[in-house]
């Protein structure tokens, strides 16, 4: 998949009609929010809540505190990874003043 492709992907995931339902999902399993916003998925609809998106710094932390725990080689979140975070997050995180590069 090319990098047009992931983009129309990302955006397609984060559709409004696909947006709608996942605070229902959210609501029975909270911390799926912080997985989905991590991974560059929208939890909720715009405007997101207080506290939300979850920082890049955050999501790194965890995964490299899940890698641990695992037992696997600790890298944190890949640079891919890093990318899609900031496509979704990142215009959002510079309007409310805070830094997407973390």
């Amino acid at each position: 998949m090319d990098q047009r492709e992931e983009g129309a992907a990302l955006q397609a995931s984060n559709d409004p009609c696909v947006i709608y339902w996942r605070p229902f999902e959210v609501r029975q399993h909270s911390e799926r929010a912080f997985y989905l916003e991590c991974n560059g998925l929208k939890a909720y609809p715009d405007p997101q809540p207080a506290g939300h998106p979850a920082s890049l710094a955050e999501c790194d932390r965890k995964l490299r505190e899940r890698q641990a725990q695992m037992g696997v080689p600790v890298g944190g979140m890949t640079d891919e990874q890093k990318a899609t975070y900031r496509a979704t997050w990142g215009e959002l995180l510079s309007a409310q003043g805070q830094h997407a590069h973390k």
